[in-house]
């Protein structure tokens, strides 16, 4: 059993709802469920019971949770007792992103090279991760846009096109390649983490289109269903397409948007008043050639696609 089946179980059961504990946890709803398949067949007994009005707790789950919530007091004050002798003895450094598809192998090489600092990772909305940055819980944010905030750094990491995800009945469905007149006039859902309606609007308004918001979300399963249901349409960014190709997934490229005016950047994002460390730079060494790396994926995919 792993700390994050408990963390993931005890969400469950404050929500009542598998939906709503993934969109706190920022994951998929389909790996909650099977997180949590998986810590029912290894204790042995059914914890939850899923109904029409929500998920409930069983008898054996009600139990379970109310020794796991003090276990959890013992291990909150443990890590609370660890990381004040910790901020005292090691380095350490604290990153938020906003792209599900983050590449955490560049904290396993900082790890490598630098074995005594201590990383902590969250994925987090633009508007969020800025917060943390501005409050002094985060060193660096990986974000999907410049706000040109009065002292911060940037440096651009990566430029990616946008692709349209049709439902299908949408008119615009299958398509290959779609016009910015077609889009004119056209509902959408919007993936807030991915790629934000403000962007989006800006985008719109240089080109003379208009496209109207049906809903939002940060969970971008959550945003798969608006578009199902509501027979719209959604912005998936090459990069994430990409990577699911590569992993071994058999998805029909999305239509390319001609021109190509619907792109997203990232930035990663920190203090200018922050004296680096060598740990650190070196993260932002490894930030820099992962994402160079992605890019050359990026436009390997749209050779493949749409060449």
């Amino acid at each position: 059993m792993e700390l994050k089946q408990f963390q993931y179980f005890r969400a469950v059961a404050k929500h009542n709802s598998i939906s709503l504990a993934a969109e706190a946890l920022y994951i998929t709803q389909p790996a909650l469920s099977r997180c949590i398949q998986r810590l029912e067949e290894e204790v042995g007994v059914k914890l939850l019971v899923r109904q029409n009005n929500g998920v409930h707790l069983t008898e054996a789950g009600a139990a379970f949770l109310q020794e796991l919530d003090q276990a959890f007091l013992h291990v909150e004050q443990g890590l609370l007792n660890a990381r004040t002798i910790a901020q005292q003895e090691s380095p350490r450094i604290s990153i938020v992103y906003s792209f599900e598809e983050f590449d955490t192998g560049v904290v396993y090489q900082l790890h490598q090279a630098f074995p005594d600092v201590q990383t902590s990772l969250d994925i987090l909305p633009p508007d969020k991760a800025y917060r943390e940055l501005l409050a002094g819980n985060a060193d660096f944010a990986v974000i999907p846009r410049r706000d040109h905030r009065p002292g911060f750094a940037y440096q651009h990491l990566l430029s990616e096109e946008m692709l349209l995800s049709a439902a299908p009945g949408h008119p615009l469905h299958g398509r290959q390649y779609v016009t910015l007149s077609e889009l004119d006039g056209q509902e959408i859902v919007c993936n807030e983490v991915a790629f934000d309606w403000d962007s989006i609007q800006k985008i719109c308004v240089k080109n003379g289109i208009q496209l109207k918001l049906l809903a939002s979300s940060n969970d971008h399963q959550t945003v798969g269903k608006f578009r199902e249901i509501t027979e719209s349409m959604i912005f998936i960014p090459m990069g994430a397409l990409a990577y699911w190709e590569k992993d071994g997934r058999d998805l029909v490229p999305p239509a390319r948007v001609v021109p190509q005016v619907f792109r997203r950047d990232a930035f990663v994002v920190y203090s200018e008043a922050k004296k680096l460390s060598v740990a650190e730079k070196y993260f932002l060494e490894l930030l820099q050639s992962a994402y160079r790396k992605k890019q050359h994926t990026i436009q390997q995919y749209a050779l493949k696609h749409y060449s």
